[in-house]
């Protein structure tokens, strides 16, 4: 998995949407509506922040008008209807060319996100050097791949030489899983493994080694 550009803002995931969804996305900065958060304990790590989304039922070719999250973590997204009359996959516009929502899904996109909240980055972090990453190997090896295992998600994992290249990050295992092609995708229980299976040492992480 080549090292992009870590989603600490919506933009960041708005890159990643329009590749992979081919559609045009917005940034909607302003506050989702008002929802009671769940607790910080289950909040989702943005490195699972697709799976989580598409768990609760964005079908990846319809256009996605605009996201957002707030300083609470808790994520508003908008989905647009299809043109029935255009090629499939071509967002519905109105006369001015924006793009038309679905309200209806959208509320129930929204309602199904509030049961968690998304983590926030670190706001400070550094690349880890080659010991470092050679340790992020180690523990891979040893603690991160059995642990995924124990939980049902079976990894090969890569060569150590792909832990020391410096624009490469290996060490979130999860992430890499084929959520896009799994039918019987169970976020919870995904996200269960990647909050009971730490990708980052905790002696690492707490000097600042994220990717």
């Amino acid at each position: 998995m080549r090292h992009s550009e870590r989603m600490r803002t919506v933009a960041g995931a708005v890159v990643v949407a329009a590749v992979a969804v081919a559609v045009a996305v917005g940034l909607a900065g302003h506050a989702p509506h008002a929802v009671t958060p769940a607790s910080a304990d289950d909040r989702v790590p943005e490195d699972l922040f697709w799976p989580w989304v598409a768990s609760c039922g964005v079908d990846i070719r319809r256009p996605l008008v605009s996201m957002g999250y707030n300083e609470d973590g808790v994520v508003d997204i908008s989905v647009g209807m299809l043109d029935p009359d255009a090629p499939y996959g071509t967002p519905l516009t109105d006369e001015n060319g924006n793009a038309v929502v679905d309200a209806a899904a959208s509320q129930a996109i929204n309602s199904c996100l509030s049961a968690h909240r998304l983590a926030p980055a670190p706001r400070t972090y550094r690349e880890g050097t080659s010991a470092e990453r050679l340790l992020l190997y180690e523990w891979t090896a040893r603690w991160q791949a059995p642990c995924l295992r124990a939980h049902g998600y079976e990894f090969d994992i890569p060569d150590v030489e792909h832990f020391l290249h410096p624009h490469e990050v290996w060490w979130f295992l999860l992430s890499t899983h084929d959520w896009i092609d799994d039918d019987d995708l169970d976020f919870e229980q995904m996200l269960d493994a990647r909050l009971s299976c730490d990708p980052v040492p905790p002696f690492l992480a707490a000097e600042g080694v994220y990717w």
